[in-house]
Protein backbone atom coordinates (compact mmCIF):
# COMPACT_ATOMS: atom_id res chain seq x y z
CA UNK A 1 0.00 0.00 0.00
CA UNK A 2 1.51 3.45 -0.70
CA UNK A 3 2.26 6.05 1.72
CA UNK A 4 0.99 9.79 1.30
CA UNK A 5 2.55 12.68 2.83
CA UNK A 6 0.13 13.48 5.32
CA UNK A 7 -0.62 9.95 6.59
CA UNK A 8 3.59 10.09 6.90
CA UNK A 9 3.14 13.32 9.18
CA UNK A 10 0.12 11.55 10.83
CA UNK A 11 2.26 8.50 12.00
CA UNK A 12 4.97 10.36 13.09
CA UNK A 13 3.02 12.39 15.51
CA UNK A 14 1.10 9.96 16.83
CA UNK A 15 4.29 7.88 17.79
CA UNK A 16 6.14 10.80 18.65
CA UNK A 17 3.17 12.15 21.30
CA UNK A 18 2.68 8.76 22.49
CA UNK A 19 6.52 7.92 23.16
CA UNK A 20 8.58 11.34 22.67
CA UNK A 21 12.29 9.47 23.86
CA UNK A 22 14.39 7.26 22.28
CA UNK A 23 11.72 4.53 21.63
CA UNK A 24 9.21 6.74 19.78
CA UNK A 25 12.33 7.70 18.00
CA UNK A 26 13.38 3.88 16.44
CA UNK A 27 9.69 4.02 15.68
CA UNK A 28 9.71 6.69 13.63
CA UNK A 29 13.33 5.42 11.82
CA UNK A 30 11.56 2.47 11.34
CA UNK A 31 8.87 4.23 10.04
CA UNK A 32 11.07 6.54 7.23
CA UNK A 33 12.35 3.26 6.34
CA UNK A 34 9.10 1.87 5.48
CA UNK A 35 7.64 4.68 3.34
CA UNK A 36 11.67 5.50 1.22
CA UNK A 37 10.35 1.63 0.13
CA UNK A 38 7.53 3.19 -1.68
CA UNK A 39 8.31 4.29 -5.09
CA UNK A 40 5.79 6.13 -5.82
CA UNK A 41 6.41 8.28 -2.84
CA UNK A 42 9.79 9.07 -3.62
CA UNK A 43 8.69 10.27 -7.20
CA UNK A 44 5.93 12.37 -5.48
CA UNK A 45 8.30 13.73 -3.18
CA UNK A 46 11.99 13.45 -3.97
CA UNK A 47 11.87 13.78 -7.74
CA UNK A 48 14.43 15.27 -9.65
CA UNK A 49 12.62 18.77 -9.49
CA UNK A 50 13.05 19.13 -5.71
CA UNK A 51 15.92 21.34 -4.38
CA UNK A 52 18.49 19.75 -2.48
CA UNK A 53 17.10 20.14 0.53
CA UNK A 54 13.48 21.11 1.06
CA UNK A 55 10.44 20.80 4.01
CA UNK A 56 7.94 19.10 3.26
CA UNK A 57 6.23 19.20 6.84
CA UNK A 58 6.38 20.87 9.85
CA UNK A 59 4.18 19.72 12.93
CA UNK A 60 2.53 22.93 14.24
CA UNK A 61 2.59 21.35 17.80
CA UNK A 62 5.88 19.10 17.99
CA UNK A 63 7.88 20.77 15.78
CA UNK A 64 9.36 18.10 14.03
CA UNK A 65 9.97 18.93 9.70
CA UNK A 66 10.01 16.10 7.35
CA UNK A 67 12.99 16.87 4.99
CA UNK A 68 13.38 16.10 1.05
CA UNK A 69 17.02 15.76 0.54
CA UNK A 70 18.05 15.18 -2.92
CA UNK A 71 21.70 14.93 -4.13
Amino acid sequence: MGHTLEQFAAKTHDILTADPGPGGREKVRALVEDVLKDEAFIARHLGDEVPERMILFEDPQLGFCILAHVY
